[in-house]
């Protein structure tokens, strides 16, 4: 079942899958139902609750991710380091996804913190928490439907309608060595 389901999204990743436009979350009954809130005061911050656990959301989000964000192509490949930390089911499964902007003077790359998903017990699922820290409003709103779309347990990848994916790097012609005798 978990192979299928990372093929899914993997396969997925290349499709562009639209979601209706978030609504702002007044309630807390209106985020257990799945809408978007933001608060627009600060970062862009977005809650929303999934039936997954905590544990599976993190797992979901990770993945699709690693495989949209950050894959061979990734459109945050080059300019952003991930940084994930989940506690074991058995603790509650609380996790965090932390993108940070690569900064190579760093012995870990990871600069300035961009974007940051929560992955919190709530009842019978997870809320998932998001803060846009330093990202540009366009990105914020593709990487919100991106979470929320993995976290469902769907496939897409949002963040490449915004972004261009980064190019392959053009290989160096080989040079070829001659051997002298002596």
């Amino acid at each position: 079942m978990g192979l299928v389901l990372c093929a899914a999204l993997v396969a997925g990743c290349g499709q562009q899958v639209a979601l209706p436009p978030a609504s702002v979350a007044s309630t807390p009954e209106a985020a257990a139902t799945g809408s978007i809130g933001k608060n627009h005061d600060g970062p862009m911050n977005a809650t929303f609750v999934v039936a997954l656990n905590p544990t599976d959301a993190y797992a979901a989000v990770a993945r699709g991710a690693l495989n949209c964000w950050f894959g061979a192509n990734g459109p945050m490949k080059r300019s952003h380091v991930f940084h994930g930390e989940a506690a074991p089911a058995a603790k509650g499964g609380a996790a965090e996804i932390l993108l940070q902007e690569r900064d190579p003077s760093l012995a870990d790359q990871r600069g300035i913190r961009a974007f940051r998903a929560t992955f919190m017990p709530a009842g019978a699922g997870t809320q998932v928490g998001i803060a846009h820290l330093k990202v540009d409003p366009a990105v914020a709103t593709a990487l919100t439907r991106d979470v929320e779309t993995w976290a469902r347990g769907e496939a897409g990848c949002q963040l490449r309608t915004v972004l261009a994916p980064v190019p392959d790097p053009i290989p160096q012609p080989k040079v070829a060595r001659i051997k002298t005798t002596r």
